[in-house]
Parts: structure tokens; C-alpha cells; sequence
């Protein structure tokens, strides 16, 4: 028979033990539920699509705007995008619905096209419609071999402006960008919010989400898939968040050329959630890949958020071979390789 202190305290462990397991099972069968609308109105946006963004994750509005989408275990906020409008970026509290409005981009479309001019052919601006989305493509999808297999499927959707004096591409585009991308697999829908190209300077913003139609993939596609994940940004911030930057070949230095840890720059907040914390500049350096020095920063002072499947919020700046990976590169935040699939797959019964 068990001593009643031992008991006492295995009822005790095994109770913790089972809420623990209990309040886990709660959270990730959790759901986010809420209402699209038109800024300004009650009019419900049917069809607008609510996912995580980088992610295979999300569903869609129905007739009444009503939406319900699964819980991440952390707070990745959610995005909502739809045909016409800018999309939003949300962020939730578990438990309360949600209501989001959405910005029509008809009078962003009208101010672009009265400054623009005409997008078809020479437009009297000096480059032809054929070279404007040669240099769209080579900047928003990227150049790489990975890229270079990528296919826009309606580009005849996307209204090119190209601006002679200011030697300026700006690009805009009232549907999702469809994409397929045959190295790696993928096809990707991209609400493009902004895009421009200025001699030196490169800016554009949207949302998007994965779709895998190959699954699974073929042995050429696993392939590329792992060579992409190589130095990527998706798995240096997964190494950051697990503390494996040294086992990933990853080293880190300031400036000074002093080698710095991952409890140099995240810390934690009060729901042990973790951020980053960069005061300057940091030099990334990846041993498996070809030598290219990356560097990351915060374009301002707030806490970067970072999650365990490689996402990270707004305010992180990269350059070197981490920041020219284009749309062309990306994985979703669901991609596993062979390696760390096998660390968390379930044992075979």
C-alpha cells in the first residue's frame, strides 16, 4: 500500500497533471469566431478570407459575414482580406468575438491611376508593359532558381505605373495575385496592399496564404523545400525561439564583432510569450549555407513577437541573403523538415 503522504502528493501531481492536459486540449480545440463588414456601414462582406497569414491556416465569410477559424496555441494575429478592400491584420482576445471592418481600395485605385497615368503599353513613360512586369516579377517573386520557376497566373491583373522622371515601378492589383510555384510546390494567394520600386529602394507590403495541392510532395520537391529552409528567415527565428542556434549553424555578432546567444536578444513576457530585443544591429552568419552576412534590426522600439513555427511580428528589418529572399523562397509556417518532422511525429502504434 502507498504511504498516505505519497499518495496525497501523486493525487496531487496527477490532478496538475490532467488540468494541464485538459486546459491544452481546450486551447487547441479553441475556436475565433466574428463578423466581416464594410468600413463605415453594417453591409457584411461575404467571401472575404480570414487566415493566418504565411500560413495553410483559414476559411472564409459567409453570406452574413460570419466567419469561425481554430485557435493557434499562441496569439498569432489573424488577417482578413478580401477582393476590392486593404486587408487587416487583427489581433484577438480568446473567447470574444470579433468585428472587423474592412477599407474599400476603390479610392486608393482612383488617386493611383489619376497620378499614374495609363498602365497599357508605352503610356508615352518609355518602358514597355512587357519590361515593367519583367522588373515586377524580378523584385516581388525574386531571382532565384526557386523563383525563377514561379508562375503569376493572372498577371494581366496587376496595373503597372511606371514613373520616367522618377525612374519609379508602382504596381497595384484589386484581386489576389495568384502564384505557383513548381520548385517548391506551392501556390500561393497574395493580397498585394503596396508595391514600389525606386532606384535603391524596394517597398511592398500584402498578405498571403499556402496552398500544398502536391501532398505529399515528390522526392525533387522535399528536396527544394529543405534547400530553401536553409538560411531562411523561417528557420532562424524557430532556432532563436528553441535555443538551437548553435546546433542550426547559426552564430551572432554585434557590431564589435562580439558573439552574442539567443538571451542576448529575446526575452519574455507575462504570458511567456517570447520577443526579440535588438538595441543595434546584429550580424547573422549560417554555416551550412554559402557565406552571406545577414543583418537584422527593429526600425523602431517595440518587441518583436516570435512564435516556435518561425513567424515573428512587425518591425524587423533584414538584409544580406536573409533579407532578397523573395515571394519565390517562402514556406509556409506549417513546413517541417524531415528532421524536425521525426522529433514530433507521433511514435507508430
Amino acid at each position: 500500500m502507498m504511504p498516505a503522504r505519497k499518495y496525497i502528493l501523486f493525487s496531487f501531481l496527477m490532478i496538475v497533471f490532467g488540468a494541464g492536459i485538459k486546459a491544452q486540449d481546450v486551447l487547441m480545440t479553441q475556436t475565433i469566431n466574428g463578423r466581416v463588414y464594410r468600413m463605415g456601414t453594417d453591409t457584411a462582406i461575404a467571401g472575404a478570407s480570414v487566415y493566418y497569414g504565411g500560413s495553410m491556416s483559414g476559411t472564409a465569410t459567409d453570406g452574413t459575414g460570419y466567419f469561425a477559424l481554430k485557435a493557434k496555441a499562441q496569439q498569432i494575429p489573424i488577417v482578413v482580406s478580401c477582393i476590392g478592400y486593404i486587408s487587416a491584420t487583427v489581433h484577438y482576445e480568446e473567447g470574444k468575438p470579433l468585428v472587423v471592418y474592412l477599407v474599400p481600395k476603390t479610392e486608393m485605385l482612383n488617386m493611383v491611376t489619376i497620378i499614374a497615368g495609363n498602365d497599357s503599353g508605352y503610356g508615352g513613360d518609355g518602358m514597355s508593359r512587357k519590361d515593367r512586369e519583367a522588373l515586377f516579377i524580378s523584385e516581388f517573386i525574386g531571382t532565384s532558381a526557386f523563383a525563377k520557376n514561379c508562375t503569376i497566373t493572372n498577371m494581366d491583373d496587376i496595373r503597372l505605373f511606371y514613373n520616367r522622371k522618377k525612374d519609379a515601378l508602382t504596381a497595384i492589383c484589386d484581386k489576389p495575385i495568384m502564384i505557383e510555384n513548381r520548385s517548391l510546390g506551392y501556390t500561393i494567394k497574395y493580397y498585394l496592399d503596396r508595391f514600389s520600386k525606386t532606384p535603391g529602394k524596394l517597398a511592398f507590403a500584402g498578405n498571403y496564404i499556402f496552398n500544398d495541392p502536391q501532398n505529399p510532395p515528390d522526392d525533387s520537391v522535399k528536396l527544394n523545400r529543405s534547400n530553401a529552409y536553409k538560411g531562411s528567415r523561417i528557420q532562424f527565428i524557430r532556432s532563436l525561439w528553441n535555443h538551437t542556434l548553435k546546433q542550426d549553424g547559426y552564430r551572432m555578432y554585434t557590431p564589435s564583432f562580439a558573439q552574442i546567444t539567443e538571451d542576448d536578444i529575446t526575452t519574455h513576457d507575462i504570458e511567456q510569450q517570447k520577443h526579440m530585443v535588438l538595441t543595434q544591429s546584429i550580424f547573422v552568419v549560417n554555416s551550412h549555407v554559402p557565406l552571406v552576412i545577414n543583418t537584422v534590426n527593429t526600425g523602431n522600439s517595440s518587441l518583436p513577437f516570435i512564435d516556435k513555427d518561425g513567424y515573428y511580428g512587425e518591425g524587423l528589418q533584414w538584409t544580406g541573403g536573409m533579407g532578397s529572399q523573395r515571394i519565390g523562397d517562402l514556406l509556409p509556417y506549417e513546413y517541417q523538415p524531415e528532421k524536425e518532422f521525426k522529433k514530433t511525429a507521433p511514435p507508430n502504434k
